[in-house]
């Protein structure tokens, strides 16, 4: 016994689907704006090499607090709107 499956259906699957993966991703996108990462990070992330986040965040263009002593995060979010 064969099925057949509607090409129509197949259509308002994939579409479907789409506009799922879609909004999942901007769900987690908006989750992940609030958090804080490292310069390298950030240049493996976005591609902004990591002297210039940590020269941004030294002249308080975009928000930073220290990690440790010698590390420093930044807020992914910031760097978002500049890439």
């Amino acid at each position: 016994m064969t099925a057949q499956i509607d090409k129509a259906v197949i259509e308002q699957l994939v579409t479907a689907s789409a506009a799922l993966t879609n909004a999942l991703t901007q769900i987690l996108t908006s989750l992940n704006d609030d958090r804080w990462i490292t310069p390298v990070e950030a240049e493996a992330d976005l591609g902004i090499s990591a002297q210039t986040v940590r020269h941004l965040a030294r002249s308080g263009q975009i928000a930073s607090r220290r990690r440790s002593e010698r590390r420093i995060e930044v807020k992914l979010s910031d760097l978002q709107q500049r890439a």
